[in-house]
């Protein structure tokens, strides 16, 4: 088993270091990630319509929120799901695949709708701010989990590893994706919303 050495230099070392090592799951994400987006946003519109009206009754308590608590309720929402998704991808990395392909339905579903009642350019100002962020951190969590179930495969196999590997990933999420989605809800409650007014007015 690696040494306790192995995990700080998680901590340490910048980011890109754990990221050399996610270079092979991320090339199977990012793609899976544009595929489902251009599944979603060509999805049949009364199809479109009817997922669209779905997920907005579900998210319809949480924008009536005030901005502080939408801020902390898409936090936790973020981060929690994220984790759960990167953890259950230990079993065979099942999980953050189907984690990524359902995101990528809902925003190009949400995208297409969007844009074909406000514009494109309403569209990246509903996504962009906080996306930019928000969605880089999630497919990172998801390849995590993909790599992690690579690792709980080989530990079948009779390799070695799997609990550390496990605790790297853990700290990796903590140190640098919970922050990452923490800013990205902050701008998502309070950013977004004034650069999408802006854009509507013009």
């Amino acid at each position: 088993m690696p040494s306790g050495g192995y995990l700080l230099r998680v901590v340490s070392a910048p980011a890109e270091a754990y990221l050399k090592g996610l270079r092979k799951p991320l090339a199977v994400m990012v793609p899976l990630f544009v595929a489902f987006i251009a599944v979603g946003a060509m999805l049949p519109k009364p199809v479109q319509d009817a997922l669209t009206e779905t997920m907005g009754k579900q998210f319809e308590p949480m924008l009536r929120l005030p901005p502080v608590l939408l801020m902390i309720a898409i936090f936790l929402n973020n981060t929690l799901k994220c984790l759960a998704a990167m953890l259950l991808g230990m079993f065979f990395g099942v999980a953050p695949i189907l984690f990524v392909a359902a995101n990528g339905v809902m925003i190009g579903l949400v995208a297409s709708s969007f844009t074909s009642l406000r514009g494109p350019l309403a569209t990246m100002a509903a996504i962009l701010p906080h996306g930019v962020i928000e969605i880089p951190a999630f497919i990172i969590s998801s390849a995590i989990g993909l790599r992690l179930g690579v690792k709980f495969y080989r530990r079948i196999r009779g390799e070695h590893g799997l609990g550390a590997e496990l605790a790297a990933a853990l700290l990796f999420f903590l140190v640098y994706l919970v922050p990452a989605f923490f800013v990205a809800a902050f701008i998502e409650a309070y950013v977004t919303p004034v650069i999408l007014s802006l854009v509507v007015r013009a």
